[in-house]
């Protein structure tokens, strides 16, 4: 006895694909706010593609189910595998910093979403796309309350006279707990130099600035913050 697989209605599939597009348009919003490359209409594409890609599933599933080497799943595997490829554009390197790892999984949990709407999960589709996006929104807050966020930032120092700047330097980075990402040091006369990339703790960078400033032997201290 054959399975029937109804055909959704018009209606259904139009329904579906406009949900789709609100859930990943209010997602996208969040990221357009917050300047991202891939912000609402990048969003809103990939959760609408998404949701039509599983429409489009079930749609083969009635028409090829009897064909025992049918796989409509296929398409969707497809999705969860190729938004990688646009989530990778997103990802940028500047010095020692990423950035655009948050907007990529943004756009793989919106694509989910998008199948889980095609789907005709509603409420779990729904669901999903309120806690996304409320992990945008408040996530990067609540980590601060547990742990200190670690800043970067570029350091030059200069000394003159017989002070070497090496053990000086040493000295403030073992009582800070700061991580050396870059060091290079100068010779110039009777002038030493540090020019170093560090990361420090947020809470800590204050006291690791006056170390120096404080020092009556370092002539210069220059700070750039990276990020």
């Amino acid at each position: 006895m054959d399975m029937e697989f109804p055909l959704l209605s018009m209606r259904e599939t139009l329904l579906r694909l406009l949900l789709a597009c609100v859930l990943g348009g209010i997602i996208g919003l969040e990221r357009e706010k917050s300047h991202r490359p891939a912000g609402f209409r990048t969003h809103l594409i990939v959760c609408m593609g998404s949701c039509l890609i599983m429409l489009t599933s079930h749609h083969m599933f009635y028409r090829f189910h009897l064909f025992s080497n049918a796989d409509p799943a296929r398409l969707s595997q497809g999705v969860i595998s190729g938004i990688g490829f646009l989530g990778a554009g997103t990802i940028m390197r500047e010095g020692n910093n990423i950035k655009g790892l948050t907007t990529a999984a943004s756009i793989w949990g919106v694509s989910c979403i998008g199948l889980s709407m095609g789907a005709g999960l509603y409420t779990l589709s729904i669901i999903a796309a309120l806690l996304q996006m409320g992990i945008l929104v408040w996530g990067n807050r609540f980590p601060g309350r547990f742990i200190q966020r670690e800043i970067t930032f570029s350091l030059i120092l200069k000394v003159q006279g017989d002070t070497e700047i090496l053990p000086l330097f040493d000295a403030a980075v073992d009582q800070y707990g700061v991580y050396i990402a870059d060091m290079n040091i100068s010779k110039e006369g009777d002038k030493q130099s540090i020019n170093c990339t560090l990361a420090i703790k947020e809470g800590q960078k204050r006291g690791f600035v006056n170390y120096f400033y404080n020092n009556k032997n370092v002539i210069e201290v220059s700070v750039l913050d990276l990020g």
